[in-house]
C-alpha cells in the first residue's frame, strides 16, 4: 500500500509547490507526482516518479522556463501499456490560456 504520507519526503511541502496531482499503478506499484511550482518566478510543472522498488527518481522540471508563459494544472495518467502521460495548460501572461502541452515518457509534445 502506498500512503500519502510517503510523498512528503519529496519536498513538496515547500511554499512554492501547489496543485499537486498523483497517479498510481496498482499492478506494478509505480507512483508519479506532478505539481505546479513558482520557484522560478512563474508557474512551472515538475515531476517525480517512484519505481516499484520504492526509490524516488529525481525531481524534474518538465515545462520550459519562459518569462512570457506560465504552465498550470498538471494532470497525470498511467496508460495500460505502462507509459506515463502528463498534460498541462500553457498560459500566456498577456493573452490567457493558449493551449495544452503533453509529455509522454520523457518527450514533450506541443500540439
Amino acid at each position: 500500500m502506498i500512503s500519502v504520507s510517503s510523498l512528503w519526503p519529496l519536498g513538496l511541502a515547500a511554499a512554492s509547490a501547489f496543485l499537486v496531482t498523483l497517479a498510481v499503478t496498482p499492478v506494478v506499484r509505480r507512483v508519479a507526482v506532478a505539481w505546479e511550482d513558482d520557484r522560478a518566478g512563474s508557474e512551472g510543472i515538475y515531476l517525480r516518479v517512484r519505481a516499484a522498488d520504492g526509490g524516488w527518481g529525481p525531481e524534474t522540471r518538465v515545462s520550459p522556463v519562459t518569462p512570457k508563459n506560465a504552465y498550470r494544472l498538471p494532470q497525470l495518467l498511467w496508460r495500460a501499456d505502462g507509459a506515463l502521460e502528463l498534460a498541462w495548460e500553457v498560459w500566456d501572461h498577456a493573452a490567457g490560456p493558449t493551449g495544452v502541452a503533453k509529455r509522454l515518457d520523457g518527450r514533450t509534445i506541443r500540439p
